[in-house]
C-alpha cells in the first residue's frame, strides 16, 4: 500500500513536462510514444485553437478509451511559458465528473505508458506532483503554525466572531502576506474542511475573508 503523508489531504495532482532543447522536444517525443492506450488527437486541437482566436501557445491532446476502473478521458497539456508542458485538464469524454481520485489515477496512466517509457531516450524530465499534501507543502512554516493556531483555538460553530478568534485570525492573514508562499484561498478552504473539519459554509466564508485580506495588504503595500 502507498503511503501518505501525515495529517494529508488529496489533491488534484499537477504534471510537468520539461527538456533543455524547449518545448518542440517534448511534443515531437510524446507524439511518436503516444500508442496503445493513449492516443494523439489532432482534431481536438485544432478545435481548441479555432476557439483560441490564434493564440500562439502550443497545446496537445490525448484520449484514452474507457477501460476496467478508468472512464474514456481526454487529457490537455499546455505550453507553460518555461520551455516544457503543464497538463493542465483531465476531463471525462462522457458527460460526468472524474473527481480527484480518478483525475489522478488518469494522470498516473499517462505518465506511466507514455512518459516514462521514454525517459531515457529523449532526455524529458517529468514532474508529478504528489496526491497526498500538507499544509506545509503549500506555505511557510510560521504561516501554517499561524493557521492552526487559528484554527485548533477557534470556536468552529462562529468562525472568527470571537474578537480572540479574529485576532489569531489576522495574525495568520499578515503572516501569509509577509511569508513569501500565500496559500490560495481553495487550498485554505479544502485544509480547513477536510482536515480540520470545519463546515462547509463557514470554510468558505474564511477563505473569501482571507482573500480580501489578502488583497487589502497587496493593495496598501503598493500605495503607501
Amino acid at each position: 500500500m502507498a503511503s501518505t503523508k501525515k495529517d494529508s489531504v488529496k489533491v488534484f495532482q499537477d504534471l510537468y513536462l520539461r527538456h533543455p532543447m524547449g518545448s518542440k522536444t517534448i511534443r515531437s517525443a510524446l507524439l511518436q510514444a503516444a500508442a496503445g492506450r493513449w492516443i494523439h488527437s489532432d482534431l481536438k486541437e485544432e478545435n481548441i485553437r479555432d476557439t483560441a482566436g490564434g493564440q500562439l501557445v502550443d497545446v496537445i491532446a490525448f484520449e484514452r478509451p474507457a477501460t476496467e476502473g478508468l472512464p474514456g478521458v481526454t487529457l490537455w497539456m499546455f505550453e507553460d511559458g518555461k520551455g516544457g508542458y503543464k497538463a493542465s485538464n483531465v476531463v471525462p469524454i462522457q458527460q460526468g465528473q472524474l473527481g480527484v481520485a480518478g483525475y489522478n489515477a488518469a494522470l498516473v496512466d499517462f505518465a506511466s505508458t507514455v512518459v516514462s517509457p521514454i525517459i531515457k531516450s529523449s532526455g524529458i524530465e517529468l514532474v508529478l506532483t504528489s496526491a497526498d499534501q500538507t499544509i506545509e507543502d503549500w506555505t511557510d512554516p510560521a504561516t501554517a503554525s499561524a493557521l492552526k493556531r487559528f484554527s485548533s483555538l477557534a470556536n468552529k460553530s462562529t468562525g472568527r466572531s470571537h474578537p480572540l478568534d479574529e485576532e489569531r485570525w489576522l495574525d495568520f492573514i499578515i503572516s501569509a502576506h509577509h511569508g513569501g508562499r500565500p496559500l490560495d484561498p481553495e487550498q485554505l478552504s479544502l485544509w480547513l474542511i477536510e482536515m480540520e473539519r470545519w463546515s462547509d459554509d463557514i470554510a468558505q466564508d474564511l477563505a473569501s475573508d482571507y482573500s480580501m485580506g489578502m488583497a487589502l495588504l497587496a493593495r496598501y503595500d503598493r500605495t503607501r
